[in-house]
């Protein structure tokens, strides 16, 4: 039995979508305006619209592929061909324009000697800088070692591979762009989107790469320590791009304890803002307290499972203290949380 909720729409130019059932089929209406055709896929959701199937649907006829006309449309979907078991549980669907939609990528420019990467989804920009793989030390080092934990030693050598990383924290305006709603406590399309659990993310994430065919992800922990750190461009400074936090971070003694558009405070040296202070940010691997002493020399994933089933987090927040913005510095939460201070921050290998 089909139970459905309302259809989800992701897309400039598709109004009025409505839904019914016609005997075993499910019949989508929806107006196409404002171009004069469009390529239309249908996808579906078994889980109630928290994410999407990246496949199109495939038993599905009418106003669907590529050359639709503007006007009133119709797509007819037969659940049997892509599920010849049934289906018993809640799902929704997306219509999703390909071509339109979609992302609009530049050409990867250099700007003051950074490698960039411009993505931009429905309207909204964000930048990927490109991080060269290379060589550190993680964890412990001797810029780090008076104010770190157990958690950071031993100090360890790692080598990543080449590497996209968000030149800022991903964005409310972004994450309205993508989802259609905005979780966060204090509001501002600039501002960090917060309240936002690990299990979120890769929800967001499997939308962001159905809309722009690229695979992004949260970054592993050593790929952001890496970063943080300034990769290859490396000056060994305890916060990210500076000595003293205070220059480079919203924390306690700069933040007034409230988030801040991201990008005011001055870069790292690989270009990047607020790895220091603002959000705390979600990392993909699960924490290991002891990971340290066994992890893998080579792009280091995280342990199987985690110290109290935590995910990492990284960069402390607003509220943060001197030793919790270092670089280094390990922390970890349930990946269900939702808290005003955790966000997250975009990776990729292009």
């Amino acid at each position: 039995m089909l139970v459905l909720l309302p259809v989800f729409c992701y897309g400039q130019k598709i109004e009025n979508v409505l839904f019914h059932t016609d005997e075993q089929r499910v019949v989508v209406t929806y107006d196409l305006s404002a171009c004069k055709s469009a390529d239309i896929a249908l996808y579906l959701s078994v889980n109630g619209g928290r994410s999407f199937s990246s496949i199109p649907l495939k038993g599905v006829s009418g106003n669907v592929g590529k050359g639709v006309q503007a006007g009133r449309n119709r797509i007819v979907w037969n659940p049997f061909i892509d599920y010849p078991d049934g289906i018993s549980s809640t799902v929704a669907f997306k219509v999703s324009i390909a071509g339109n939609v979609v992302v609009k990528v530049e050409e990867e420019k250099k700007r003051g000697g950074i490698d960039i990467e411009k993505f931009t989804v429905n309207g909204v920009s964000f930048d990927m800088v490109r991080v060269e793989g290379g060589t550190f030390t993680m964890g412990a080092s001797v810029e780090q070692l008076q104010d770190a934990d157990q958690d950071e030693k031993p100090a360890h050598r790692v080598t990543l591979s080449t590497f996209y990383i968000g030149k800022y924290e991903v964005t409310q305006k972004l994450w309205k762009a993508v989802m259609g709603n905005n979780p966060s406590f204090r509001k501002g399309d600039n501002l960090p989107v917060e309240r936002v659990s690990w299990d979120d993310c890769q929800i967001f994430i499997e939308r962001l790469n159905q809309l722009t065919g690229k695979k992004f992800a949260l970054p592993t922990e050593a790929q952001w320590e890496f970063a943080a750190r300034g990769g290859n461009k490396t000056k060994r400074y305890k916060y990210a791009g500076n000595n003293d936090k205070n220059v480079v971070a919203w924390c306690d003694d700069t933040s007034d304890r409230e988030t801040h558009p991201v990008g005011k405070k001055p870069a790292n040296e690989l270009g990047l803002h607020d790895m220091s202070g603002n959000v705390w940010e979600w990392c993909q691997d699960w924490y290991g307290e002891d990971y340290y002493a066994s992890s893998p020399a080579k792009d280091p994933q995280g342990p199987d499972k985690g110290t109290w089933n935590y995910r990492v987090m990284r960069g402390d927040c607003s509220w943060g203290y001197r030793t919790s913005c270092r670089v280094s510095d390990r922390n970890g939460n349930y990946q269900d949380i939702q808290s005003w201070d955790i966000g997250f921050r975009l990776a990729a290998v292009f």
